[in-house]
């Protein structure tokens, strides 16, 4: 009787829960999730996820011809994630590196190892700022919501503001000097009474500022940039439901006519409103958009017949194997941004502690979050995640669920 070498690609993952395993090619997006009934291919799960076996294990011609790892095999083999090739056929057995992360210390080690690490990676890792500089509440549908706290959204600061001073201080960090965007929000950023000067002042670096105001806010004269439009600034319009369409109309108008470079941000509370915004969408196609559900406390079942994600979502998110390992090392929402409020506190994420405030030293608050992980580092390895198939290849957690008080946004395991 023949024995033969099965073997996977070296992009293929191989998830495996309880009586199910997902097999999902890096590459061509391919996956399919098995539900194991029989021993024999239960072993050759588990021997494939070996370290040891190296992706590569022996099989018997008999065990080829049991159904379902006939199955298994036919799939790998016309996914390209795997194939059999027979003993005799080959002098030394494959050997083929499973796809297993490699992350520096800096992210992975202990406390003590995090201090040792030198003082120019950690400031490195800084990528983006928000700062909400404050100013006169702005004009949105949305005031009684803390929209900020799901995705950076203007918010009511009730006239309070960010000292320019301190934000001319911080910006002369030299932390600073390696970001690649900083976001200015509000309050409704255009009563910020020091705007002028620190749009000045930001045009002298190299990153992409972004200005975030609702279109109700924009001024009709639009002369704030006369002296610092450049391509690394953007203006970030937001727009909720009900829309002014003839002020929005007129706006957009407006800052085309102005050359103001502008990104649309929809910020949506149910179906009809989605609707809406892919009309504008398909009418400002000149405009980079952004469509975000907003939770408001009552509006779930829209949430989780739109926004969560189901089995079949799932297994249409596609993926390379870096995302899958980022996402098995550090969350993408959070990691390498900082958020400022109009009260000077630091935040890491905004449904959490603050870290600081505008005055404390850029490198002390970046150590702390290293080693306290509030939420640079907060993936999906607890439950009810750490249980499903789905782990790594679902986005990691975002302000959603924390607002909406839930560990996961989807269908498939519930919390």
């Amino acid at each position: 009787m023949k024995n033969y070498w099965l073997y996977l690609e070296p992009f293929t993952f191989v998830f495996s829960r309880d009586n199910k395993t997902l097999i999902y090619n890096s590459i061509s997006f391919r996956c399919k999730t098995f539900t194991v009934s029989s021993d024999k291919l239960r072993d050759i799960f588990s021997g494939l996820n070996d370290p040891v076996n190296l992706y590569c294990i022996e099989i018997s011609e008999e065990a080829i011809k049991d159904k379902e790892i006939e199955v298994f095999i036919r799939f790998i083999k016309k996914s390209f994630s795997g194939d059999f090739i027979e003993v005799s056929e080959v002098r030394k057995k494959p050997i083929i590196f499973p796809p297993v992360p490699k992350f520096p210390k800096r992210m992975t080690g202990s406390k003590l190892e995090i201090k040792r690490t030198s003082s120019i990676e950690i400031p490195s890792l800084l990528n983006e700022l928000f700062l909400y500089v404050g100013g006169n509440n702005p004009s949105s549908n949305l005031k009684n919501i803390q929209v900020f706290k799901q995705f950076d959204y203007c918010t009511d600061t009730n006239g309070k503001f960010l000292l320019f001073a301190d934000i001319k201080k911080l910006l002369n960090s030299n932390i600073i000097k390696q970001l690649q965007y900083l976001n200015i929000l509000g309050g409704d950023i255009f009563t910020y009474p020091d705007l002028g000067i620190l749009l000045k002042e930001l045009s002298n670096y190299d990153f992409i500022t972004r200005i975030y105001s609702m279109y109700k806010d924009i001024p009709e004269v639009f002369d704030i940039f006369s002296s610092s439009l450049n391509s690394r600034f953007i203006l970030k319009v937001l727009i909720d439901f009900p829309a002014d369409y003839q002020n929005l109309e007129r706006t957009i108008t407006m800052l085309k006519r102005e050359n103001v470079n502008v990104e649309l941000l929809f910020a949506i509370k149910s179906l009809s409103e989605y609707r809406e915004s892919l009309t504008f969408k398909e009418k400002y196609k000149f405009c980079r958009c952004e469509i975000n559900p907003v939770f408001t406390g009552d509006n779930l079942d829209f949430f989780k017949k739109y926004v969560f994600l189901s089995e079949k979502d799932l297994k249409k998110i596609r993926l390379g194997h870096n995302q899958i390992f980022l996402n098995q090392a550090l969350n993408a929402f959070y990691f390498g941004k900082l958020r400022i409020l109009h009260n000077s506190k630091v935040y890491s994420d905004l449904n959490k502690q603050s870290i600081g405030d505008i005055k404390t030293p850029l490198i002390d608050m970046l150590f702390y979050e290293m080693d306290n992980r509030l939420s640079w580092f907060n993936i999906r390895d607890q439950g009810p995640c750490n249980n499903c198939i789905y782990q790594w290849l679902c986005p990691p957690p975002s302000g959603y669920e924390q607002v909406l008080a839930k560990t996961n946004l989807c269908t498939v395991v519930s919390d």
